[in-house]
């Protein structure tokens, strides 16, 4: 059985055992009590469900810590180690411990009938150790021959027959569960999650059409997010019953149609007639209590193509990839918001010159289509977009009046104005997180040829993100007005990067950039 294992601090025992669910804390009325100062009253919860032991934190002082990082809530791996206070508690799934004393104990476990039990003469003795332990089906099957050798009625046979099965069955259900925990939970990117979860769907239920909807908080509606089609048998595309949706989320009830088309409980002009399902079944995606996306697969040629069975796996599925689905959800928000920080940030730079305001976030758009047009991966990609919208942070650091000189500057200014990538570099170094994009705005003015600034580098010493952002924002200069001039017609960009392509900027890039142009990717400013 599961269960924590004190590792370090006093507790009033050395083990806890994880049953349903439970609350862990400093208050007597926790279950588990950890009398130590940095554990809050009620610190943290504790939910087995599914094959699943999920922790959560309770909105704690001081956190809950597992495997060094501190989580808000996570599925608990064997051997995970949980830090609550000063106490370190170390998770064991229990899975592959138990070991069976007798036959009959093993068929009490498996929800044998006690007297079928009862009749059951087997020397366990006859089963091999790996046999003796509860927990894979490899073992249940040696079980199954051995009590068929034993001299008990057709009757009894039957009976162990369809118990066996069952205890097959959850078995089944514990591996694709874990499975699934295993599969999904380090996906951060929800399109990927979403098609990794229809995936796995179809690799263990007969589905023809899979589908999962989000909920948009803001309008109660549900959206469309991934699609999956077995084959293209009948050549239509993935559908769902809104019907069935809206059950499913008033009820937070999985639903299974075995016969769609004769099912009472369905309008015969909604759309799970009209568009030819037949089995169906739709399961809710919950967390906290609250229905925020639904699964919902069907097979368009049987009927009873499913069981409750098969009802009970894909709820087991959405419970467990719920989780994962809502940790993909708090990063695209995060990462969202960290845009949004960043462009505002640039777009702040860009406005201290109005003949500037939006140029950040054009070499940056450019920068990117230029990245993508020379195959670089979609993770290179928004490297090059990051470090194109903040290509000019360093100007933070120069005076307004070198900024706004309608003229050519003296020698000692320009001189401060050349400092400006070097400056940039240093301000985005000092956050871990953007430390890649370094290079690429630091070196933006660095020309091939080795005649640029802050280093002088030349060719290949100039990273590849720097080489691309040079192309984008030279091409957004000279296409937008300035006090002391017009912007350049494009026709006359192209020719400025020809012609000083192989000395100021990488061939590749200029090449790039112009068929990305061609291919209406890039717009200038006009």
């Amino acid at each position: 059985m599961a269960r924590f294992k004190v590792i370090r601090g006093e507790t009033s025992a050395s083990e806890y055992l994880i049953a349903g669910e439970l609350t862990i804390g400093r208050d007597d009325a926790n279950d588990i009590v950890l009398p130590d100062m940095g554990v809050s009253r009620r610190h943290t919860s504790v939910v087995s469900r599914g094959g699943m032991v999920v922790i959560k934190d309770l909105g704690s002082n001081n956190g809950t810590v597992v495997n060094g990082t501190r989580i808000q809530e996570e599925v608990l791996r064997d051997g995970d180690e949980v830090l609550i206070g000063s106490v370190i508690l170390r998770f064991i799934s229990g899975k592959h411990e138990r070991v069976v004393q007798s036959t009959k104990d093993l068929l009490k476990e498996t929800g044998v009938s006690g007297e079928i039990a009862a009749q059951s003469t087997l020397d366990i003795a006859l089963l091999p150790r790996k046999a003796r332990q509860a927990g894979d089906i490899a073992s249940v099957e040696h079980l199954q021959r051995a009590l068929m050798r034993e001299r008990i009625s057709a009757q009894v046979q039957d009976q162990l027959a369809a118990d066996i099965a069952r205890l097959q069955l959850s078995l089944v259900y514990e591996q694709v569960v874990s499975q699934v925990t295993d599969a999904l939970g380090t996906v951060l990117d929800l399109q990927e999650l979403f098609e990794r979860m229809l995936e796995l769907i179809f690799e263990v239920l007969p589905a023809d059409h899979g589908i999962i909807l989000l909920r948009d908080t803001r309008t109660d509606e549900f959206h469309v997010e991934a699609t999956r089609e077995r084959g293209s048998a009948d050549e239509t595309p993935a559908r769902a019953s809104r019907t069935l949706i809206n059950k499913v989320c008033a009820e937070k009830v999985a639903v299974l149609s075995e016969d769609a088309q004769a099912d009472e409980r369905f309008d015969p002009t909604k759309s799970i007639q009209t568009q030819g399902m037949r089995s169906v079944m739709c399961v809710p995606l919950v967390r906290e209590d609250t229905v925020f996306g639904v699964i919902h697969i069907d097979s368009a040629i049987e009927t009873n193509a499913y069981t409750q069975d098969d009802l009970l796996m894909l709820t087991r599925i959405a419970h467990a990839a719920a989780i994962a689905v809502q940790n993909a959800l708090r990063y695209r928000e995060n990462r969202s918001l960290f845009y949004q920080t960043i462009r505002a940030l640039a777009g702040a730079i860009d406005l201290r010159d109005p003949y500037t305001a939006g140029h950040s976030e054009r070499v940056a758009t450019f920068s990117r289509a230029i990245a993508n047009g020379m195959g670089l991966s979609n993770e290179e990609c928004e490297r090059v977009y990051l470090a194109g919208l903040m290509h000019d942070i360093g100007k933070i650091g120069i005076r307004d009046e070198l900024l706004h000189k309608p003229g050519k500057l003296e020698d000692h200014e320009y001189d401060e104005f050349k400092s400006h990538p070097a400056r940039g570099a240093r301000i985005i170094a000092s956050i871990e997180q953007m430390s890649d994009v370094v290079p690429g705005l630091e070196q933006h003015h660095e020309k091939v040829d080795g005649t640029g600034y802050p280093n002088g580098l030349s060719s290949k010493e100039i990273a590849p993100a720097a080489r691309i952002i040079a192309v984008a924002d030279t091409f957004d200069a000279m296409t937008s007005d300035r006090p002391y001039r017009k912007g350049m017609p494009d026709e006359k960009a192209f020719e400025e990067l020809r012609k000083h392509s192989g000395s100021q900027f990488d061939p590749e890039v200029v090449e790039a950039f112009l068929e990305v142009y061609a291919k209406g990717e890039i717009v200038s400013d006009d």
